[in-house]
């Protein structure tokens, strides 16, 4: 693979090519040195024309340029004309070369310019790295390959291991039918360690198949604007049952002028629905429940579920968002814990290049916080 390291940069321009050129005749890396003034190439590394494997026209531009695959020539001529103060000089694209640069099939070339921009913005010069990135797409290509196998295994055995899970609650129930009261008496805990162990294999099933598609959805994230007070509305409309049988008292909080969001509702609203399953979970009868969203600063939404439950240990909270996180407690009333609700929340947040944490104290509450860009 071919890198560059970052050339010293000198006051002196006259210096700064000089040591440039000493340092090209040494080193085996790729680049060169454009010129604002004259806006072409000026200077090219001599490894550059031993990788070379084809006749060079005049010009030191069209050297470089005739080495990009025809179909990705405009890019690369717009990475030089894109250049400005407003960038900082500083560009970067991704390229496909025409076959004839030894074995380098994508490159990446970025640039920089040489000399302090806060000292003397008027600066004359940019060097250009060229970055083989090859071996990397071809590693990328086939990870992405692979993903899609597994992904295809995990679907199959979705759909294979539903069945027997659902049997194995169909069994338990044939033998409660088909037992008297007395064997029914004398067997019930049987019974019911088949019955729960059924739910919660379901259950596991369920949100391993979930966090699965959530990792798959970087690709397919659905981003539209909405208003970000929905999240609440929908919450407290279904959870309001559930928290009333438990007798835990649920608010929703929300700011009366709207709360404009560019994100994936469907995956918020899961990340909404996981906390507030947690939070009812671990909250015992007369807590409370509470959800509240708000704009946290102009560009940045906060999603905040907090309760008066059970509490977290200061020792566990790094672990919280972790996949088949050693933390699994059960909840007040027995409810299974599995372990990957939080897990969920954590890669859905970051697909929205966003934060997740949990403060907690034990006996008091836990209260989880969401920050998403708006």
């Amino acid at each position: 693979m071919h890198t560059f390291d970052s050339v010293t940069q000198r006051e002196n321009s006259g210096e700064n090519k000089n040591a440039i050129k000493a340092i090209a005749q040494t080193v085996p890396e790729f680049f060169f040195i454009y010129n604002l003034n004259q806006q072409t190439i000026t200077y090219i590394s001599p490894q550059f024309y031993q990788l070379s494997k084809q006749d060079l026209p005049e010009g030191l531009y069209k050297q470089v340029r005739c080495h990009i695959h025809p179909e990705d020539r405009e890019q690369f001529d717009c990475l030089f004309t894109d250049l400005s103060p407003k960038n900082n000089y500083s560009g970067k694209i991704e390229l496909r070369s025409n076959g004839n640069l030894d074995s380098i099939r994508s490159l990446e070339i970025y640039t920089h310019p040489v000399g302090d921009l806060k000292k003397d913005p008027n600066i004359d010069e940019l060097v250009g790295h060229i970055q083989d990135i090859t071996d990397r797409n071809k590693r990328l290509k086939l990870l992405e390959k692979e993903n899609k196998k597994l992904d295809q295994i995990i679907k199959i055995l979705g759909h294979d291991l539903r069945s027997p899970f659902n049997k194995i609650s169909l069994i338990a129930d044939l033998l409660r039918r088909n037992m008297s009261d007395d064997e029914v008496k004398k067997h019930s805990r049987l019974l019911n360690m088949l019955e729960e162990v059924q739910g919660h294999s379901m259950i596991l099933l369920e949100q391993m198949l979930h966090l699965a598609s959530v990792q798959g959805e970087a690709k397919h994230i659905q981003f539209d604007r909405f208003d970000a007070r929905e999240l609440v509305d929908s919450a407290v409309n279904a959870f309001s049952l559930q928290a009333e049988e438990k007798n835990v008292k649920l608010i929703g909080k929300k700011p009366d002028i709207q709360v404009a969001i560019n994100a994936d509702q469907l995956l918020l609203e899961q990340v909404v629905k996981n906390l507030m399953n947690n939070a009812l979970k671990f909250t015992p009868a007369g807590g409370t429940v509470t959800i509240e969203t708000r704009l946290f600063a102009p560009e940045k939404l906060e999603l905040i579920v907090s309760d008066t439950g059970i509490g977290i240990a200061e020792e566990d909270l790094p672990h919280l968002f972790k996949e088949f996180t050693r933390i699994r407690k059960k909840g007040i009333n027995g409810e299974p814990a599995i372990g990957l609700g939080l897990a969920i929340c954590k890669q859905i947040v970051t697909l929205h290049q966003g934060k997740i944490w949990a403060e907690s104290t034990l006996g008091k509450g836990t209260k989880f916080v969401v920050h998403v860009p708006c």
